[in-house]
């Protein structure tokens, strides 16, 4: 049984490790799009880029959504085993953040408002009857609060 324990142990930090990574590299990935997006090389714009970081933040969500479920579960299943392991697991659900599960909803929020100002700053009145542009400012907004229901709701799923 402490084998299958340690093993569990290890696959939680593994998955901690996933979801660190995933984060790190959204941060990253995201501000070098928005600074792609500012170039201008002769002729060239790269400013429709914005159309693609709330999307590409939004997929970013998703996998550490993933991540983060399965840490949760696996939490959940050593509370069965009354060990140290376990006792600390039940103090952190109990004082547990409450602004880490909306951070990356806050971060991909900050990156769909910050690309908005920028498409409306870069075609200004022409962006406000362009219905592709509010087409795709109402999908972008609808994944995020989804997504951030659906992460409220898998962290009541466990109690």
């Amino acid at each position: 049984m402490t084998e299958i324990i340690e093993q569990l142990n290890n696959e939680k930090n593994l998955y901690q490790t996933h979801r660190y990574n995933y984060i790190s590299k959204k941060i990253a990935f995201i501000v070098s799009l928005f600074g792609l997006s500012s170039l201008n090389i002769n002729t060239v714009s790269f400013y429709e880029v914005l159309y693609l970081i709330p999307f590409i933040s939004l997929g970013f969500d998703i996998y550490i959504l993933n991540e983060d479920f399965k840490i949760k579960r696996i939490g959940e299943f050593l509370k069965i085993n009354e060990s140290i392991s376990t006792k600390w697991e039940n103090w952190v659900v109990k004082y547990k953040n409450p602004y880490a599960s909306i951070a990356a909803f806050g971060f991909t929020m900050i990156t769909i408002i910050g690309s908005t100002i920028l498409i409306f700053k870069r075609n200004s009145i022409e962006t406000l009857y362009d219905w592709v542009f509010w087409l795709w400012l109402i999908i972008a907004l609808i994944i995020n609060f989804t997504l951030l229901y659906y992460s409220k709701r898998t962290r009541n799923y466990f109690k």
